[in-house]
């Protein structure tokens, strides 16, 4: 096989041919969820052209093996998803659990942070969005969201106890 060998015209052709096949895959495997079904397809597409060189035609078909890396690719979605699911559940709960009065409390010293920190906690815990809705939402990377996000819990919890602890 050509792509095997390092030919990019070849690897266009393998792609083209089998990107619709492997997007549906990972479309059905995330119920429908289509940004995880683009995402798992675009991950699955670069391992597959970095292990191309990997692929043994007597083992199997080649829609299979991409078919193989997606599963993969989709397993390792489905459990970062689920850790990230509870971990917002959590804090969901630890904000939710205060009494009437620590609760006032989280949202006074809430309203006393800077207008960026408090939209972030809030999109976060108060509206329950995920990181990426938050990043989309500010127009910035993931990953600069989840650390303007730990950058604003810190100055919350600082802020918060202060507020307990006036002294």
């Amino acid at each position: 096989m050509r792509a095997q060998q390092g030919d990019q015209e070849a690897w266009a052709c393998l792609f083209e041919g089998q990107f619709d096949a492997v997007y549906a895959f990972c479309l059905q495997l995330t119920s429908g969820d289509n940004h995880a079904a683009e995402d798992i397809t675009q991950e699955t597409f670069m391992i597959a052209a970095r292990r191309i060189h990997r692929f043994d035609p007597d083992q199997g078909q080649l829609r299979a093996w991409f078919f193989g890396i997606a599963r993969n690719r989709y397993q390792k979605w489905s459990t970062s998803r689920a850790r990230r699911l509870q971990r917002q559940q959590r804090h969901q709960q630890r904000l939710q659990s205060p009494g009437p009065e620590d609760h006032s409390l989280v949202l006074e010293v809430l309203e006393r942070l800077e207008m960026s920190d408090r939209d972030l906690l809030r999109a976060k815990y108060l509206d329950g969005q995920g990181v990426r809705d938050i990043a989309q939402a500010h127009q910035i990377t993931e990953h600069a969201a989840e650390s303007r996000l730990r950058r604003a819990r810190q100055r919350f919890a600082l802020a918060y106890e202060k507020r307990l602890n006036p002294t």
